[in-house]
Order: structure tokens, then C-alpha cells, then sequence
């Protein structure tokens, strides 16, 4: 017995090692906020597993045996072939565990967090509390008990760290705040601009940023920072005295996250570029997504002005009641009805790594001119129009504009094309998944004539719609690719059903769907959508293009 007891310590010290590094990597991943640590709990086939897959039920079991055992030890009559038998069980159930972790940690896929101080910290205090807790168990119940307690309450401790690093962390956002709140208040001679949208507001961002550059001193909220303490930090390192604009990409998860940002930035322009269910579970609905959005326009003063997009129904319902100044944008595809837009793209054609337009601005600022940038799907037409619009608004001419729109280029893991050593085109969409960002992909991949291959992370978060969303895209993936590729088997059920019969349907990691991309040849496109699919460039070799 003592053999299997010095195992089962082994197989728990390296299972803990690897349960410490999956729950913190979890809650870095969902930003430190437990509302969507929930949600994946409840909506994901991965985090269901995490609380009831047969291995979880089964160590609930043997440690709510322990107890009773501990209790009514009279009404079991227990001999000691049960306790025996018991600490064979729990060592068992180590083993299976040791198992989990030397699978995931041979081929590297083993969840790791991006290391901080802050998740030092954690990872650490987490590591001492559970040697703490094993003495302290150890020394007054059975020793397997003990390992088993720790690995039950493992989480909870990870938990713990993570909410007592939250007070100076929520310290220093609100000093941040301040600080920045009251350096834009400074900043009279200022033009503020706020975007938020369920999809398009990071593009629309840095395509405004690269026009307007072209006369003014910009400033943006870095990368995919979108928060009220990235915001904050932002200004507070970047805004300088000769700044002339600043432009700040607004996300939230729940109403008065967007009325939050605006305290801070105090926009006089908005941009509105979508709203759709993303983030529904978060948000609680659609309705109440819409209204979150909306925020933006509502902080706006009264001499302010506000963009709508005109391609999303939820953002033209938007456009119709607000009572600021506001302009409507409009892409046509051809596949609808024209709107009677402020400023319109139209003639949008594709290439492979471009793609061409013609605008035409009407009322005061009436001009029409070709447009062509490089960038991969025709959906970016409508993420370019409110950058050209506000151009010539704040008195750019169409050259300095043209310049601006010969700059763009993708951005970072948002339809970033790549080409594999036999020449496939590998494009990276992997920063943010929507249902919209899906069909815009499929829009571009039926100009490729060989396989189309898509790769996807299916969605979370869209709540109480997510299983019929997931089987109308499939129905859509279906129509345009040969083979779909899921990395998790969250609402697989549900797009196996809608799929059809002239797309194969496999859910395979990104190791072997590696294998089978670098069997494609030059016609061929590979479109990865979401953040799991991304792993798979760490399996194959590949350059940039464009």
C-alpha cells in the first residue's frame, strides 16, 4: 500500500501541476470575469466535461464515501478490506489522471497561461495552499483522502487567487481611470471617436487610424484592446500635447460597459458597426445587446455625430431612432435591395489577397472615386466607408485619403493570408468568431476553384439560439466547402445535421488537421476561423504574403 500511495502522490503532483496551469490559462482566457467562466462551464462540451465527464463523477464519489465513512462509520461497519479497497480505487482514479496530462503534455497541447507576474503569483500561492492542504489533511485522514481533496479543491483555490488579486487590480484600474479621464478632459482641442459593434470594430479602427494619419496626429487603443483599463493605459502612454484625434475601440459583455468607456473617452463622433447575438449569454439576449451598443450613441453630445452601418438590420433599426446628426454607410453586394445610404460602396469585386470598390459620398461632401486595398474579403468595403467618410469630413482631400487606403493591409489574425510550401493559401481569422465573420469567409473562399477546406472553433456565448445558429451555418458551409474541420465537439450534433452530403464533416485536433493541409496543393484555400483552429499554424510550415 505504501508503493501505491508514493505513485498516487506522483501521478497528483503532476496532474496538479497541469490542473493549476489549465484553470489559470481559463481564467486569463475569459479576462478574470466569472460570467463567462460560467458560461463556458454550462454551453461548451469542454467545460461540461470539466464538472460531470465519468472521471469527475467518479472522484465526487469516492470523496463523498469518505465522509460517510467518517460520520457514520457504525452504519457501514467498516472493516479494514474497505478502506483498502478504497485507497485502490482513488489510486486508480490518480492514475487515470496522471494518464490525461502525459497525453496532452507529449504533443505540447497542454493548456499554459501567458505568463505575468500576476499569474506567477497565483501559479505559485496555488502550488503552496495544496502542499498545505495535503499535510494539514494528511495528518488527521486518510492519506488518499488527502490527495484526492487536494485535486477536488483545486480550482477553488485557483478561484481564491485570482479573486484576492482582483482588489489591487481593480485599485489600480480605477487610479488608471482617472488619471487618463481627466487628461482627455484636458485635451480641449481633441477629436474623440468611439467604435463598438459585435463584429468589424477592431478593422474599422485601424483602417480610420491609417486615413486620418495621413493629415492628423492619431492616436488608437493598441492591438485588440478594448477595455476601460486598456483604454486608460492608452492614454495615459500615448496622448501627448500635439495629438489630434483619438480613436478607441469599445467592447463590453453586459450593459453599462459601453457607458463606462465613454465616461472615460468622451467621444463627439461614434461609429455603431454591428449588432448580432454575440455575447448573447453575456448580454442576456439580443434586445438587451442592442441597447448596450447603444450606449455609445446615447453619450454622445448634442452636437455630436454618429455612423451606422446600414448592412446589419439590428444597426439600421438603431440608426432610425437616434436624434444626434448621424450618416448611414452601405456596402451593396448585389444580393439585396439598395439602401439610400450617405456614402455607398458598390461594383465590390474580390481577388485573392485585394479587393475593389467604387464610393459615392453624397450631401455637402458629394464625391465619387475608385477604391482598392489590400485586403481579403468583400465584407471589408463596409469596415472602409466610415474611415473614407470621416477623411473628408475633418477635411481630407481624396488623395490623402487614397494614400491612407494604399497603407492598409490585414490585421493580425483577422483574414491574414499565408501561403504553406506548396503554395496553398492559409488564411488566419482566428481572433474573434462570429456567426457573420463565418459567412463573410465562406463569401471569399468561393473565388478559390480547388478544395475548400474550413477549419472551425465553433462559437460560444450566443446563448439560447446557439444550437439552430450553428445548424444554419453549417448549412451555408455546406453549400461552399468540401471539408469542415472542427477542433471541439461543442454543437457538432447540431451541424452534422445541417452540413448536407458534399461536405465532409470531422472533428480532428490541429496536429492532424495539419497532416492533411499540407497535402493541398496551389488551388486550394484553407480558412481557419476561431481561436483553437489558429494552433494549427504551430504544425506547419508557411510564409507571408501580401
Amino acid at each position: 500500500m505504501q508503493i501505491l500511495f508514493i505513485a498516487s502522490e506522483i501521478f497528483l503532483i503532476v496532474w496538479v501541476l497541469r490542473n493549476t496551469l489549465f484553470w489559470i490559462s481559463l481564467w486569463q482566457e475569459k479576462e478574470y470575469r466569472l460570467d463567462r467562466l460560467l458560461v463556458h462551464l454550462q454551453e461548451t462540451v469542454a467545460g461540461r466535461n470539466i464538472l460531470f465527464s465519468s472521471v469527475s463523477l467518479l472522484k465526487n464519489f469516492a470523496f463523498l464515501f469518505y465522509l460517510v465513512l467518517i460520520v457514520k462509520p457504525t452504519f457501514l461497519n467498516i472493516e479494514p478490506s474497505i478502506i483498502a479497497r478504497y485507497n485502490i480505487f482513488v489510486g486508480i482514479l490518480l492514475l487515470y489522471s496522471f494518464g490525461q496530462a502525459l497525453v496532452e503534455i507529449a504533443p505540447k497541447t497542454i493548456k499554459r497561461p501567458v505568463w505575468t507576474l500576476k499569474i506567477i503569483l497565483i501559479f505559485l500561492l496555488t502550488i503552496l495552499t495544496s502542499c498545505f492542504l495535503f499535510f494539514f489533511l494528511s495528518s488527521s485522514t486518510d492519506k488518499f483522502f488527502s490527495l484526492l481533496s487536494v485535486d477536488k479543491f483545486l480550482p477553488s483555490i485557483v478561484a481564491l487567487f485570482v479573486g484576492l488579486f482582483a482588489l489591487p487590480s481593480w485599485i489600480a484600474k480605477k487610479q488608471a481611470i482617472k488619471k487618463a479621464t481627466q487628461k482627455i478632459q484636458n485635451s480641449k482641442k481633441l477629436i474623440r471617436i468611439g467604435i463598438t459593434g459585435s463584429y468589424g470594430k477592431g478593422s474599422t479602427k485601424e483602417y480610420l487610424a491609417a486615413i486620418l494619419s495621413q493629415k492628423f496626429k492619431v492616436l488608437k487603443t493598441y492591438e485588440t484592446i478594448n477595455t476601460a483599463i486598456g483604454i486608460a493605459k492608452t492614454i495615459n502612454s500615448g496622448l501627448t500635447d500635439d495629438t489630434q484625434v483619438f480613436v478607441a475601440e469599445m467592447g463590453a459583455y453586459k450593459k453599462g460597459e459601453i457607458k463606462e468607456l465613454c465616461e472615460i473617452v468622451r467621444p463627439k463622433i461614434g461609429i455603431l458597426t454591428s449588432v448580432i447575438e454575440q455575447h448573447a449569454s453575456l448580454f442576456g439576449g439580443l434586445a438587451k445587446t442592442k441597447s448596450a451598443k447603444y450606449e455609445l450613441i446615447e453619450s454622445l453630445p448634442q452636437d455630436g455625430l454618429a455612423l451606422f452601418n446600414a448592412n446589419n438590420v439590428n444597426t439600421f433599426e438603431l440608426y432610425k431612432k437616434a436624434k444626434v446628426r448621424k450618416i448611414l454607410y452601405f456596402a451593396y453586394y448585389g444580393n439585396k435591395e439598395k439602401i439610400n445610404a450617405d456614402i455607398v460602396a458598390s461594383n465590390i469585386k474580390m481577388g485573392k489577397f485585394d479587393i475593389s470598390f467604387d464610393v459615392n459620398v453624397k450631401g455637402k461632401r458629394k464625391t465619387n472615386f475608385p477604391v482598392k486595398v489590400n485586403l481579403l474579403g468583400g465584407y471589408n468595403a463596409e469596415n472602409i466607408l466610415p474611415a473614407i467618410f470621416l477623411g473628408l469630413e475633418l477635411g481630407m482631400d481624396k488623395n490623402e485619403i487614397q494614400k491612407g487606403l494604399s497603407e492598409i493591409r490585414p490585421i493580425k489574425k483577422t483574414m491574414q493570408p499565408f501561403l504553406s510550401t506548396g503554395k496553398t493559401v492559409i488564411v488566419d481569422d482566428t481572433f474573434n468568431s462570429n456567426p457573420q465573420a463565418v459567412l463573410a469567409a465562406l463569401s471569399y473562399m468561393k473565388i478559390y476553384k480547388g478544395k475548400k477546406v474550413l477549419v472551425l472553433s465553433p462559437i460560444i456565448e450566443l446563448g439560447k439560439n446557439a444550437r439552430q445558429i450553428h445548424y444554419d451555418l453549417a448549412k451555408e458551409i455546406g453549400k461552399t466547402c468540401d471539408i469542415l474541420f472542427l477542433t471541439n465537439m461543442n454543437f457538432y450534433e447540431d451541424m452534422k445535421k445541417g452540413i448536407g452530403e458534399n461536405c465532409k464533416l470531422l472533428i480532428q485536433t490541429p496536429q492532424e488537421i495539419s497532416v492533411y493541409i499540407t497535402k493541398l496543393g496551389e488551388d486550394d484555400i484553407v480558412l481557419l476561423e476561431g481561436k483553437e483552429a489558429g494552433k494549427i499554424l504551430n504544425f506547419i510550415a508557411y510564409e507571408k504574403t501580401n
